[in-house]
């Protein structure tokens, strides 16, 4: 079995696959593509955001984190995307949790924050939601989109490519404090290590998305 994997970044995101990989297992190949993979540093600087205007934050091969106007990713995406299906996969995992719209494919297409919100709204029925994001900038959109799905979250930030664990439980300990009952971390980029710091920091259970997406993969694509 083949999973195409596509993040917004550079490829190969050795940052995030090989905690999915522990999950999907050995059986499945995962071939990865990235929106900025052919771009130079140049063209890259002209994708950034303007004032007020909403992001992504993604990380480039080098491990350098860079910020995307939102609106610009996904008719990119949609190019990376035609890619993996010429090479046959399976299912495609997008590695990013932001919105995407009008995006679509021949493959099964797993978009994180779509998935996210509906584990949060399974397991959380009428409790405090508070929600990790990697950029201040975010949080009065990325508050519009929880309230879109009935929660009134609790927010705090910290980036995952700057920031050291630590540094992210401690950004993470306020959420703990205003009482919340689960946290989502709400960037791709944020690690086993982030979440155990954030759980250790809050007291209350933390929701991966990485770890969350390959669990839905495996789930498709392995028949037990």
């Amino acid at each position: 079995m083949r999973a195409g994997a596509v993040t917004i970044g550079q490829s190969p995101r050795k940052d995030v696959l090989p905690d999915m990989r522990k999950i999907l297992g050995p059986e499945i190949e995962v071939v990865e593509r990235g929106v900025l993979d052919d771009l130079g540093d140049e063209e890259i600087r002209r994708l950034g955001p303007q004032p007020g205007e909403h992001l992504f934050v993604t990380r480039l091969r080098d491990g350098s984190e860079v910020r995307l106007a939102a609106k610009r990713v996904p008719a990119m995406l949609s190019g990376c995307i035609a890619e993996l299906e010429k090479e046959e996969v399976d299912i495609i995992v997008v590695l990013c949790t932001g919105e995407m719209p009008g995006l679509s494919s021949k493959r099964l297409i797993l978009f994180p924050d779509r998935i996210l919100q509906h584990v949060v709204c399974g397991v959380l029925a009428g409790g405090k939601l508070g929600v990790l994001v990697p950029a201040a900038e975010q949080i009065p959109f990325l508050h519009r989109t929880w309230q879109k799905v009935g929660y009134d979250p609790a927010f705090a930030a910290a980036s995952p490519y700057l920031s050291t664990p630590e540094e992210i439980g401690e950004q993470a300990a306020r959420l703990g404090e205003e009482g919340v009952d689960l946290v989502v971390l709400d960037c791709i980029g944020f690690g086993i290590e982030a979440k155990s710091a954030v759980a250790r920091a809050t007291g209350r259970p933390v929701i991966l998305p990485r770890t969350i997406l390959a669990r839905v993969a495996r789930e498709l694509l392995c028949v037990l």
